[in-house]
């Protein structure tokens, strides 16, 4: 019985341009018997009988022009395809028949390498919080406010213990005492001193109040700030407080 797998075989060897030698020496290589062989060849050949010339024709006119194709997209040389072709008893004007009608692999065209300049990166400007800017200057104006406020009533305090009277019982200076039972000589004295230091008063509100605001817009704990400033902002207004009742009990000299 014909092996179909040997028949197989010995059909794509034909097709491939292989002798009925060749390929028994093949198959005898690989451990097949001169028995299957025979066989097997025999019902090939059986079946290329019945095959018409033409159609003969033209598929060994294919088998050999795609032969050629495969070995042209390799990149053999064309000399070097027909001299194995020639030794395989190819007729020489079937081959360069089918030379004429080979498919040329196109030349590949090397691309060069384009390097890719990297763009400069951008120098990003850095965005200034318009929001939290706003917040402080407010911040910085009403705190300026209110030190200006609390300055100034300390100045007040501090000129109504010095203002100085002669006392006409005894004619020794006496600081923190008014003579008129309104005090208005005092606070005569009291307001020219407080509009001629305005501008000591302005300055050192405002100076305060601007490091307590850069202070406050760049520390991280803010909490902890905040309530130190509330703490020594209360003592002050204590001692003002302390300054004010001790010149008020003495105003007015009886």
């Amino acid at each position: 019985m014909v092996d179909i797998r040997l028949v197989d075989y010995i059909k794509q060897g034909f097709k491939k341009g292989y002798t009925s030698e060749e390929l028994q020496k093949i198959l005898k290589e690989n451990g097949w018997s001169s028995v299957e062989i025979s066989e097997s060849l025999n019902s090939v050949q059986k079946t290329k009988k019945v095959s018409s010339p033409l159609t003969k024709k033209k598929n060994h006119d294919k088998i050999l022009l795609s032969f050629i194709n495969q070995n042209l997209e390799k990149g053999f040389p064309e000399q070097q395809i027909k001299q194995a072709l020639m030794a395989k008893n190819w007729p020489e004007e079937k081959i360069d028949d089918a030379f004429s009608r080979a498919t040329r692999p196109k030349p590949k065209i090397e691309e060069k390498k384009v390097e890719k300049i990297k763009p400069k990166p951008k120098k990003v400007m850095p965005q200034f919080d318009t929001r939290k800017i706003l917040w402080h200057l407010l911040w910085f104006f009403v705190i300026g406010l209110i030190l200006t406020t609390t300055v100034g009533v300390f100045y007040y305090v501090k000129e109504m213990s010095n203002f100085t009277i002669i006392d006409p019982d005894t004619g020794n200076e006496v600081k923190g005492y008014c003579l008129e039972e309104d005090c208005s000589d005092m606070r005569g004295f009291v307001q020219n001193e407080l509009m001629n230091s305005l501008i000591i008063i302005l300055t050192i509100a405002l100076s305060i109040a601007l490091v307590i605001t850069i202070i406050h817009y760049f520390i991280p704990n803010k909490e902890m700030f905040i309530w130190v400033m509330n703490i020594l902002f209360f003592f002050f207004i204590c001692f003002i407080l302390y300054t004010w009742f001790s010149t008020y009990n003495k105003t007015f000299l009886n």
